[in-house]
């Protein structure tokens, strides 16, 4: 009987072969597994990029929401302080209304006798521009009733007129105008006024002059050696000659106790 030995080897090349296969598989499932965890990860930080993006633009609407929220509080604090300041100013308008209306109440007959004094002194003064003067206060009376004219125009109207016959006072005129004395006729003279210390008048031949007495309310003829001078102020009064000395009647101031 011939025995076949049975060798050990073949049974070890048959492992030997199995091996690599298992650790293929092995690898290639470790390998699937890495991918999709590789996948799951890149997956993942996707979502956390696409959460940091949100949540960096949320941070951005934020803060800008603060911003505009802020200005607007600022704006706010503004405006309430502009109304506040709008309605003190309007306390302070309507006060000052009401002490205007107190002042017009007051100031109405203020005017009415500053225009009734005016007219007055008017009267009892030298009768220079007499006519010019008398259509003046009677505009000035007239004035006063209008309804369309208001008290502030009035009232400077009225201050005008003071100051222009104080300006009489301070100034020296020479005119021409009707004369017509008492009874005689009416004829063109000249007439020289001294502010208001004197007014006289010359005949246009320079052959009369008389002087106004205001003690008496009447005119004066005056002797004739005033007649050179008097024409010689008239001269000086248009500007005509060169202003001097000049002896004219002239009215004593009254002593007043």
């Amino acid at each position: 009987m011939i025995r076949i030995p049975i060798s050990p080897f073949p049974a070890l090349l048959l492992t030997t072969a199995l091996v690599p296969a298992q650790a293929e598989e092995t690898l290639k499932q470790a390998l699937e597994q890495q991918l999709k965890a590789n996948q799951a990860t890149a997956t993942a930080q996707a979502a956390i990029d696409q959460l940091g993006e949100q949540t960096r633009k949320m941070l951005d609407e934020y803060r800008e929401a603060l911003r505009k929220t802020e200005a607007i509080t600022a704006y706010n604090a503004h405006l309430r302080r502009l109304v506040e300041s709008q309605e003190e100013e309007k306390r302070s308008l309507q006060k000052q209304l009401d002490g205007i209306e107190d002042i017009r109440r007051d100031l109405v007959p203020l005017m009415l006798r500053m225009v009734e004094a005016l007219d007055r002194f008017v009267q009892l003064d030298r009768p220079f521009l007499a006519g010019e003067r008398a259509r003046r206060m009677a505009e000035l009376k007239s004035l006063m009733d209008r309804a369309d004219v208001d008290d502030a125009e009035k009232f400077r109207r009225v201050l005008d007129a003071y100051q222009l016959e104080n300006q009489y006072g301070k100034t020296t005129e020479a005119y021409r105008a009707e004369f017509k004395p008492g009874a005689a006729p009416a004829r063109m003279v000249d007439f020289l006024r001294v502010g208001r210390v004197a007014l006289l008048y010359q005949s246009l031949d320079g052959g009369e002059t008389g002087v106004w007495d205001a003690r008496a309310q009447r005119w004066q003829v005056l002797p004739r050696e005033y007649n050179k001078p008097v024409g010689l102020a008239l001269a000086v009064a248009r500007k005509e000659s060169a202003p001097e000395f000049l002896p004219i009647a002239v009215e004593t101031p009254e002593a007043v106790r």
